[in-house]
């Protein structure tokens, strides 16, 4: 949440690039947890070609990342960071769900269970 915030602003060139150079440093990390593994993939998809192509909100390969993370890890925190990444693919001023099938299988399976999440910490 610190380089990435897909429902405001765009993170700025030197935030992509010290998001990368952390994610780096933790796919390079010697000791990490399977559930840590998986949280960089997700992050590692977001921001890899970050200095090449700029992109402002999420991706697809973020969302993929995330659902497998939210498959093996189904608690509270990874499904709110599997919602974010789906969230941050919606292009700003789409109505209602409708970007919900524009979404991979993977998180059209995915979305009531994010959004009773929603609903529970509001």
């Amino acid at each position: 949440m610190t380089y990435n915030h897909p429902l405001w602003d765009a993170p700025s060139s030197a935030d992509e690039a010290a998001a990368w150079a952390l994610v780096q440093k933790g796919l390079a990390a010697k000791k990490v947890s399977p559930r840590e593994k998986l949280y960089l993939n997700a992050v590692a998809a977001l921001f890899k070609d970050a200095a090449q192509d700029r992109k402002p909100r999420g991706t697809k390969a973020t969302v993929i990342a995330m659902a497998a993370a939210y498959a093996s890890f189904p608690d509270d925190e990874t499904k709110l960071f599997y919602g974010l990444a789906i969230l941050g693919t919606i292009k700003e001023g789409t109505k209602g769900l409708s970007a919900r099938r524009r979404q991979p299988s993977s998180s059209r399976r995915s979305t009531p269970t994010v959004q009773t999440s929603w609903c529970l910490h509001i």
